[in-house]
């Protein structure tokens, strides 16, 4: 009877887990790119909302935006909006909004579980309801030779380090 209990508990507690966190598969594919990768961060606000603006890729802008929801950030979504304007009506709440500027360079055929990978991966973390301090950056540069990188697992590369540092 206490053998099925326990089988019972493993296998329902899974979904009793907090569901905003990276499995260990994520954090697998992040280790080769936080080898490659540098982040830097200045007064950095944890409870900050973000706003993500992709530059140059369609759909980075919505792989972003989940992957710092994973990570527990507030999102805000505001493809018909302009961040500045919104972070001056945030900022009567004394609530920072942090523009997420992200640009993908060169990416390549991959033979993996993504279709192609990124060579080259830079965010800009701004503080827009402080003047447009920059606040943070991170960037991803390898190789063909050496590592290719599927475009979410930097997404969620640079979330999970936002996460770790703002603790």
């Amino acid at each position: 009877m206490q053998k099925k209990l326990f089988f019972l508990l493993l296998i329902i507690s899974p979904f009793f887990a907090n569901s905003q966190d990276f499995t260990d598969k994520d954090l697998k594919r992040m280790r080769p790119i936080l080898k490659r990768s540098n982040l830097k961060i200045d007064n950095f606000n944890h409870e900050a909302i973000f706003s993500v603006q992709a530059v140059n890729k369609p759909g980075i802008k919505e792989m972003m935006d989940y992957s710092l929801f994973l990570a527990g950030f507030n999102v805000l979504d505001n493809q018909d909006s302009n961040p500045i304007q919104l972070s001056d009506n945030l900022n009567q709440r004394k609530v920072p909004v942090y523009r997420v500027s992200i640009k993908i360079g060169e990416t390549v055929p991959a033979v993996s579980r993504c279709h192609e990978g990124a060579l080259f991966f830079s965010a800009r973390i701004i503080d827009t309801s402080n003047s447009g301090l920059l606040v943070g950056t991170f960037t991803f540069s390898s190789t063909i030779l050496s590592f290719v990188a599927c475009e979410q697992d930097l997404t969620n590369t640079l979330a999970y380090e936002l996460k770790r540092q703002s603790h």
